[in-house]
């Protein structure tokens, strides 16, 4: 949420629906533009790209899940699993593997696997989206980069007319920029931690009470030292 109000992404719209498609599942949430606020936070497992993955493998191979054809001999099944979590987000003419060996995947295979997470996460979006009022929805996260998500959003009227569909540019390090972005405005930002009596204080971990504390104890040891070798 951070990163797509800083970078101008959302800034027009009244109020938008975040969906993070990710390795472990999906999660929405509603943004209001003007005032950063995040709610109705909510996590589903209608789309995975483990489970994505997975079912990649079992269309390729079969449900022996052992490459078939042209793939027998150059690919294993743990390699495969492994290939097709980059290769879905670069589908090719054909299933191969290149000089390079590089797994590739066709679209044909690609729509295959995909049809029914998509179809399932357009219920769960539907179901979602039925109760707030949106003008847009954006999709971030790994999966994001596969040009048919875009189909979980269902072609519905927000306040404004028809909900708009926006995928940031590279949508899988939305979140970790907007991450960083947080984590350096709080390294900037002066602490809330007080004394009891109401002076000021910096974070527990500050160079100085470090450094103070180091002294102490070095004193203290050199101290017993001192006294033990007399």
């Amino acid at each position: 949420a951070a990163y797509l109000i800083d970078a101008g992404v959302i800034g027009r719209y009244r109020s938008v629906v975040v969906v993070d498609c990710g390795d472990t599942g999906m999660t929405l949430y509603t943004v209001d533009p003007a005032s950063g606020a995040v709610s109705d936070i909510t996590r589903s497992r209608a789309l995975s790209g483990r489970a994505l993955d997975d079912a990649i493998v079992r269309v390729v191979g079969g449900e022996s899940g052992a490459a078939r054809g042209p793939l027998t001999t150059k690919i294993s099944r743990s390699a495969l699993r492994s290939a097709v979590r980059t290769a879905k987000e670069e589908p090719s003419d054909d299933d191969s593997v290149d000089a390079a060996g590089r797994f590739r995947i066709d679209d044909a295979t690609l729509a295959t696997a995909l049809r029914p997470f998509l179809a399932d996460a357009r219920d769960e979006l539907s179901r979602y989206l039925a109760t707030r009022s949106t003008c847009a929805v954006v999709l971030v996260g790994g999966l994001a980069n596969l040009p048919s998500i875009a189909d979980i959003v269902p072609q519905v009227d927000g306040p404004d007319g028809p909900i708009d569909v926006v995928i940031p540019a590279s949508p899988e390090q939305t979140a970790a920029v907007g991450a960083a972005m947080l984590a350096s405005e709080e390294a900037f930002a002066p602490s809330r931690l007080a004394f009891i009596g109401g002076g000021r204080r910096r974070g527990a971990l500050s160079p100085l009470p470090i450094a103070v504390t180091a002294v102490i104890i070095a004193a203290a040891m050199f101290t017993v030292y001192a006294v033990g070798s007399h």
